[in-house]
């Protein structure tokens, strides 16, 4: 059974471990509250270009080559992601050679080498990423839903940034965007596998303390506003891609975790009961997923399916919403709550998907939320308290409806 603590460092990094003294490996990953949200205008993908050049060479191993020929050599995984509201260095390596890695994740926070012809180089990479991106119509719709949801939000913006942001960003204005965010108060040190609490906390001590930033105050941002509606993009496909999006205000860690709950029950596995509606007994669609995303102002609940018939299942999928309690949910709701454990609990196996987790419901709760606490908060859900979130979030009322296809299946 896995430890779970949490502490501060003096320089207001928090630490988060999951001990488990039977694995191999240690996974970690530096979890900074920075991200498309917090850029302005003319810093869109800042922090995306910064996730770059965190990883690609700190002043101890100027080169790309010498950091990677590290890495390489311990058979270690290094990697780092961007989000609206997430900016994550990860490292994953044998447990005899975690703290030589642990010290270059430190590096690439601490002491990154931002240089300024490395920059020129990776901005052409960072470009080509960005056309990749476009190329492909499933990150094209999703940034363009995300877009005419949350309009004119910081959420709108996509994380990559855009080309004309990129092409004139310079290592000065990446440095004060750098000195705003990238700092411990705004940090969470993750780090599961068989390392102790104790050990970590020494560690980060020997290696994170160096880092010394101001806290700046953040600026208050506007709530993003509910909005219902529906709009369509034209794009050669045979399937119409429809994109339905309940918009509502922050989700506490309950809530959070019964719209997943809610995700699980209409679209996970085999035979969810959307997929036994629109699949199996209509033969309306070939897939169909839901998730539900708590940001820190805001919770996003989304539900996307491919269709040839695209009026059918705008007209079928809100009415199968609602009636789904009745329909399917009332008379195995403990089971389908110990379906979603089950799944949870198989997801944790994943490290990379436990940090996540704690990294998620840390940000939600201002402090560790551990796969134990969520258990238990499972365990108490009630019928009508499912119904009540259910109909509170996923109203059609409330609902926003992108389209991208041939014909506009909006129109009469």
């Amino acid at each position: 059974m896995k430890l779970y603590q949490e502490s501060k460092l003096a320089n207001g990094l928090s630490i988060i471990t999951a001990e488990d003294k039977n694995a191999d490996i240690v996974t970690a990953s530096l979890c900074i509250k920075a991200g498309s949200r917090y850029e302005q205008s003319d810093e869109r993908g800042y922090a995306h270009i910064l996730e770059h050049m965190l990883v690609k060479a700190t002043q101890k191993l100027p080169s790309p080559q010498q950091l990677g020929d590290v890495i390489d050599r311990a058979g270690a995984y290094s990697n780092a992601t961007t989000s609206s509201e997430s900016l994550r260095l990860h490292v994953q390596v044998v447990r005899n050679r975690f703290e030589n890695l642990f010290e270059i994740m430190s590096d690439m926070a601490v002491a990154p080498l931002l240089d300024p012809q490395m920059l020129e180089t990776e901005k052409k990479i960072i470009l080509e990423e960005l056309h990749r991106f476009y190329d492909d119509d499933n990150g094209r719709m999703l940034a363009e839903s995300d877009a005419f949801v949350f309009g004119d939000h910081p959420l709108s913006h996509n994380p990559m940034g855009n080309e004309e942001s990129i092409a004139h960003a310079t290592v000065e204005r990446l440095r004060a965007y750098y000195k705003k965010y990238i700092i411990p108060q705004r940090s969470t040190l993750v780090l599961v596998g068989n390392i102790s609490h104790a050990e970590a906390i020494s560690l980060a001590q020997k290696y994170f303390m160096r880092w010394n930033s101001e806290l700046h105050e953040e600026e208050m941002q506007p709530v993003p506003e509910q909005k219902n509606g529906h709009t369509f993009v034209a794009l050669p496909r045979v399937q119409t891609k429809l994109f339905f999006s309940f918009l509502y205000p922050r989700a506490g860690v309950r809530e959070a975790l019964l719209l997943s709950f809610i995700a699980n029950i209409l679209t996970y596995g085999k035979a969810p009961f959307l997929k036994q509606e629109l699949r199996h007994k209509g033969g309306l669609i070939y897939a169909v997923s839901a998730s539900a995303t708590p940001y820190q102002d805001v919770t996003l609940m989304r539900i996307v399916a491919g269709t040839t018939e695209p009026k059918k299942v705008l007209a079928l999928l809100p009415e199968l919403i609602s009636s789904c309690d009745e329909l399917y949910v009332k008379n195995i709701f403990n089971e389908l709550k110990e379906q979603f454990k089950n799944v949870f609990a198989r997801l944790l196996n994943d490290p990379y998907y436990e940090v996540g987790m704690l990294w998620i419901y840390k940000k939600l709760a201002g402090s560790m939320v551990t796969p134990e606490d969520m258990f238990h908060v499972i365990d108490s859900f009630s019928y009508d308290e499912f119904v009540a979130i259910k109909n509170k979030y996923l109203s059609k009322d409330d609902m926003f409806v992108t389209a991208f296809g041939k014909e506009n299946p909006f129109e009469d």
